[in-house]
Order: structure tokens, then C-alpha cells, then sequence
């Protein structure tokens, strides 16, 4: 029964979300029962929280207060210039912090009362339900693991097919095919350079490679009609760049995205529920606070702070630049806890290398902070509740930057996906819409570049869109090897332009595939919004 195991397998998804909460899920709903976005739960749900308003009146009370203090932060900056506004917004993150603490304490003697707790997120869909609100021409390509071994599906708005990823005794494993595949784009470890040789040549491995991974998962041709692919991967395929796999077209390797008549979008999702779009039209949400340090240690964060520069001057709106280091003359101590500052922040760029975590929740994205040990992306799953709607971390680490090689001894590496996973998972929890995040940070100017036109297109159209378009714009033009830190150039190299899926390819497109809001979604005079 597909349509059954489908099921099943999003309630695993769901399950290996929760099994990295000590409680399980409790806590989680009722934090989202309390205090999440009236927009992300249902009616039957507003009416339980209505319930648990009466019932429970002193974290009501506080709810209020909480609200009353996120509503004076909401009119200071999110880096202010004014010292007055500086000290009130420390004050009012210090208040913020000791009502939430509060509100945690009572949610775990009501956790264990016998108040409904149902599951809100992520929500569970059947595909029949997928089907009904996918857009026209999307497809999602969904692998599920089970008893061993590995399924996929594609779905579009009328079919769904079914398939198990077959392994013969003689054929590569996998594991092998997929470690071919990110070799052959340049990945050996985190550091080590890519030659101009290779980023030029026209028969790249990464080319023949790519083309049999991508007939090994999806087996016999697959005829499905669609202008965007979403992606759900499982374990190592988080690791994969699906846009740049290959078909082959009359002897010649040409990567997913270019590869038809019409233009391809690619974008990926934890879990098929979180691939649909909302209700809603995306808003524009204004400032980008836009951490910057050293993306390579061959760099400083001069080099970020230039790149800062230029989106300002290509017109990408509301930069609120920080220093992630205490070196930097205009450095200053974050205003509160990390989660709770976090709330505040709407959009967040980080030009700066993440350290891997020992766990693959135990990392900050803001990097600046001298806290952030004790700070980690697990702690904005606690109150108070809420995070950026936008995160462009180009600094991460994955497997992926080492071909998937089984890590040094002390090393912290996870081979299995589950730092994107759940990553993408506790983001989005947080209120995550669109996550553009490294599986290997190149740290130079083409990678700096895609950012920026990314962040330029991105209110005005889909964010894969945005990001198509990125890769084509910064595609076409030369690469300035004297700011590729992961480039080995020599004087007699011919030029190269910035279009090889070492670049592009590094990045993964966590986004719902809302659309951005137009003049005609705005209310009519007199209409309430």
C-alpha cells in the first residue's frame, strides 16, 4: 500500500524530530499551543488554547505580559545606533528572558497533567492532501529508508509513482556513487583547492558521476511533467546537490537545472508537509541583520564586510552589518540570550565560519556571541518562541566537504544527515520559511556573489526562483580567482567563468515555495488586512 507507507514514513520523519527532545514532543506542542503564530495552527487548535487560557490563568498572565514587551521591542531596531534605544532593548530582552524562563518553569507541571497536546508541528499529510495543494507543474521527489532499504516517490498534481532504489551484487553501493559523485565536484576535505584545470573542463567526473547517481535513484525513466522539483532526501542525500546531477542529451552531460526546454527550479524540504506553500502570500520583512567575520582562515573579515558593501550598492535593502568578532572597532556584546535576541531578528545573513557542533543542534548561528555555548540552535525551541523567517548560512560544514569519509577520530562530523535534517527541522519549528544553508563553504567571491543576488531577487519572486536566477546571473561571469580561497590558480591558467557546481552546488534551498506578496494581495482601502 504506497499510499499507507507514504504516511508511515512522515510519522517517522516526524518521530526522529521528536526523539531529539529529552520529554518527546509535550513541551514542543505546548509551547506552540501557547505562544506559537495564530497563522500556523488550526481553528480546532486556537479553540484549545482558548481552553487552556482559562485553565491555566497565570501563564496567561504572563503570555500577556510577554506580548506587551515583544510589542516595544518590535519598535527599536535590531542593531540600535542610539544608546538610549541600545539600553531599553537590553532591558527589555533581559525582561523577555525572565518571563519566558518563568513560562517554562509552569509548562513542565502541566506537561504532565492530563491537558490535550496535540501534535502541531510538523504537521502529517497524505497525499492525497499533498496533491490537492500542489501548484501545477511541481513534483516532489520524496526517499524514504525502511527494513534496509530505500523508496521513492514522485508526486505531481495527478500521479504518483512508487519504486525501491535497487542495488545489484556487482554495483557500486550507494554510499560509493554519491562519493564519486562530490569528489569529482572538488570535495576532499573542507580546505583543500580546486585547480582552474579542472573547474574548465568540459568532461568533469563530477558530469558521469552525477548521471549515475541520478539513474540509480530513480531507476527507469520517470516521465513527469514539472517546472519545479521539491526534494525530500533521507540520510546521506541531504548531502547531494540534485540540481546539478545530470541526463544526458544527445552524448552530451547537462546538469537538472538546464537540462530542459523550460526552466528548472530546485528546492528541498525535511519532510513533504513542509514543502507546500501557505495560505499566504510571503511579506516583505524588511531589515537583514548580517553577522560577518572570516569565512576561511586564509581570509579576514575584510572580505565580508566588502561583500556587505556590494549588496548595499546592488540595491539589497535594510543591512544592518555586525562583527562577529570583538576585534572589530564596532563589535559589540550581544543585547540578550541568543534565543531570545532571536525573536527580534526577521532576517539573518552570517558571513562567518560555524564551527561544527558536537551535536547536530548544539551550534549558533550567531557566531558573535560569547554565549553561544550555552546558546545553541536547541535552545530557540524554548520560550520565548519564534526566529528568523529568512537564514542564509554560508558557512556551514557538512560531510559533504570530504566526499563523506568516515571522520578523523575526535572528530565531530555526522555522516547521516542529520545536522541538515534536524537543523532544517528546528529552523523551521522556530517559523523558518526559507533556509539557504552550505553543505561545504567555498568561503570566496562567487559564493559571496550567489548570496547577494539571491538576497536581491528574493522579494520579488519564489525563492527558488531567486536562487535560479542567482546561478545563471553569477554563472556568467569571471571568476576572481584572487578571491577564491579555494581556487589554485597559476599565472599561464586561461580564465574561468563562476558557473561549475562547486560553487553552486555547495548550497541547499530549504524553502515552503511561497510566493512573494504583489500590489494585488495588499487590502483595499477600508478592508481590514
Amino acid at each position: 500500500d504506497a499510499e499507507r507507507a507514504f504516511e508511515i514514513s512522515e510519522k517517522a520523519r516526524r518521530a526522529k524530530f521528536y526523539a531529539s527532545f529529552r520529554l518527546g514532543p509535550r513541551l514542543l506542542s505546548l509551547r506552540l499551543l501557547f505562544e506559537g503564530n495564530p497563522g500556523d495552527i488550526t481553528q480546532e487548535m486556537l479553540l484549545e488554547r482558548q481552553t487552556l487560557a482559562l485553565d491555566f490563568t497565570r501563564f496567561t498572565k504572563l503570555s500577556g505580559e510577554v506580548r506587551d514587551v515583544r510589542k516595544e521591542l518590535q519598535m527599536i531596531p535590531v542593531v540600535p545606533n542610539d544608546p538610549a534605544q541600545a539600553e531599553k532593548q537590553r532591558q527589555l530582552l533581559a525582561k523577555l528572558e525572565t518571563l519566558s524562563l518563568a513560562q517554562e518553569a509552569m509548562l513542565r507541571p502541566i506537561s504532565l497533567t492530563r491537558t490535550k497536546s496535540p501534535n502541531i508541528f510538523p504537521p502529517i499529510m497524505k497525499i492525497e492532501e499533498l496533491r490537492a495543494q500542489l501548484p501545477e507543474k511541481t513534483a516532489i521527489l520524496v526517499f524514504v529508508e525502511a527494513m534496509g532499504d530505500l523508496y521513492g516517490y514522485m508526486i505531481d498534481k495527478r500521479y504518483t509513482s512508487q519504486w525501491l532504489v535497487t542495488q545489484e551484487s556487482r554495483a557500486a553501493s550507494l554510499q560509493t556513487l554519491i562519493a564519486n559523485y562530490l569528489d569529482g565536484m572538488g570535495n576532499r576535505d573542507g580546505n583543500r583547492q580546486i585547480t582552474v584545470k579542472d573547474l574548465n573542463d568540459p568532461n568533469g567526473r563530477w558530469k558521469k558521476a552525477g548521471n549515475e547517481l541520478l539513474k540509480r535513484l530513480l531507476g527507469e525513466n520517470r516521465q513527469v511533467n514539472f517546472t519545479e522539483l521539491v526534494v525530500v532526501p533521507t540520510g546521506p542525500l541531504w548531502y547531494v546537490p540534485f540540481e546539478s546531477m545530470t541526463v544526458e542529451i544527445n552524448g552530451e552531460y547537462r546538469p537538472l537545472i538546464s537540462a530542459g526546454r523550460d526552466p528548472l527550479t530546485v528546492r528541498y524540504a525535511p519532510m513533504a508537509s513542509l514543502a507546500m506553500p501557505g495560505k499566504n502570500s510571503r511579506a516583505a520583512m524588511g531589515e537583514i541583520l548580517a553577522i560577518y567575520g572570516r569565512l576561511q582562515t586564509k581570509s579576514d573579515a575584510t572580505v565580508t564586510l566588502d561583500a556587505i558593501d556590494r549588496y548595499d550598492k546592488m540595491g539589497i535593502p535594510g543591512l544592518i552589518p555586525m562583527p562577529a568578532s570583538n576585534n572589530d572597532p564596532n563589535f559589540r556584546e550581544f543585547p540578550g540570550t541568543a534565543h531570545a535576541f532571536a525573536t527580534q531578528v526577521k532576517r539573518l545573513l552570517v558571513l562567518d565560519d560555524i564551527p561544527i557542533a558536537s551535536a547536530p543542534l548544539a551550534w549558533s548561528p550567531f557566531t558573535g556571541d560569547r554565549a553561544k555555548q550555552n546558546n545553541t540552535v536547541a535552545r530557540w525551541l524554548e520560550l520565548p518562541w519564534g526566529g528568523p523567517q529568512l537564514i542564509v548560512l554560508p558557512g556551514f560544514h557538512t560531510a559533504a566537504e570530504s566526499s563523506l569519509k568516515t571522520p578523523a577520530r575526535g572528530s565531530r562530523m555526522v555522516l547521516n544527515g542529520d545536522d541538515l535534517f534536524l537543523a532544517a527541522m528546528a529552523l523551521e519549528a522556530c517559523g523558518a520559511k526559507t533556509i539557504l544553508i552550505s553543505r561545504w563553504r567555498t568561503g570566496g567571491r562567487a559564493s559571496m556573489d550567489l548570496v547577494g543576488e539571491f538576497l536581491r531577487n528574493y522579494d520579488n519572486m519564489s525563492a527558488a526562483e531567486a536562487w535560479r536566477e542567482a546561478i545563471m546571473d553569477v554563472g556568467v561571469n569571471p571568476l576572481v580567482t584572487d578571491e577564491e580561497p579555494r581556487v589554485r590558480a597559476t599565472a599561464s591558467d586561461p580564465q574561468a567563468i563562476a558557473n561549475h557546481p562547486f560553487f553552486w552546488g555547495a548550497f541547499l534551498l530549504i524553502d515552503r515555495g511561497d510566493k512573494p506578496a504583489t500590489n494585488e494581495d495588499a487590502p483595499a482601502v477600508g478592508q481590514a488586512p
